[in-house]
């Protein structure tokens, strides 16, 4: 379970902006602001992947999210540090209930998927084969959020490679392919059903 200053929420603060800017090859791109945490030496790419995220909607939304340590995450995941992640329905079920107002839940990607996430301003997390993007054999499935691309080039926070890493944009796509496009997308959770409701109108379901 996660310790009681989980339970911390920041409301009120003041909001940094949702996008950024960098450098790749002396060529400005703008990506989703996301602060970067680096992962130890352990099969931990998901926890530390979610609490980049996390932290991200923390310090752009004043939504009152929970203020969950990469430790609390491991526990709610049930990651085994050698292991890694079970990543399944249930799995995300469960961590979307510590993580409220913010929800995940698993799709299958493609580049317009990721286009239509950062149009919408959300960084969702990507699980590829890592093995396979640098050796052109298969290994253990990782997890990395993604931040923006140019027509050439990915750009994620690597919890293993590091902060901005950039990506040859043909060759994670088949490393994706490998794991099946596999994309765990956060939202924003909807505003329960009330009389409001019928005045105010939401956005459609990723899918």
């Amino acid at each position: 379970m996660p310790e009681e200053q989980g339970d911390e929420v920041i409301v009120g603060h003041v909001l940094t902006p949702k996008f950024a800017q960098i450098e790749i090859n002396n060529i400005p791109v703008r990506i989703l602001n996301v602060p970067y945490i680096e992962q130890p030496p352990q099969m931990l790419c998901f926890p530390y992947s979610v609490s980049m995220v996390i932290d991200y909607f923390r310090r752009t939304e004043n939504i009152g999210v929970p203020n969950l340590s990469p430790a609390d995450l491991i526990s709610i995941l049930n990651t085994d540090p050698e292991r890694g992640t079970v990543l399944s329905n249930a799995t995300l079920k469960k961590l979307s209930e510590y993580t409220s107002p913010i929800e995940f839940a698993r799709y299958r990607g493609g580049i317009s998927k990721l286009d239509e996430c950062f149009e919408n301003k959300i960084p969702p997390i990507l699980i590829f084969n890592a093995m396979y993007y640098f050796v052109s054999e298969e290994g253990p499935a990782h997890a990395t959020v993604y931040l923006g691309r140019t027509d050439t080039k990915i750009i994620t926070n690597n919890p293993w490679m590091g902060m901005y890493y950039p990506y040859d944009l043909e060759k994670f796509l088949e490393a994706w392919e490998i794991e099946n496009y596999e994309i765990v997308i956060p939202r924003i959770r909807k505003i329960e059903d009330t009389k409001l409701n019928n005045f105010l109108s939401t956005d459609e379901e990723v899918d």
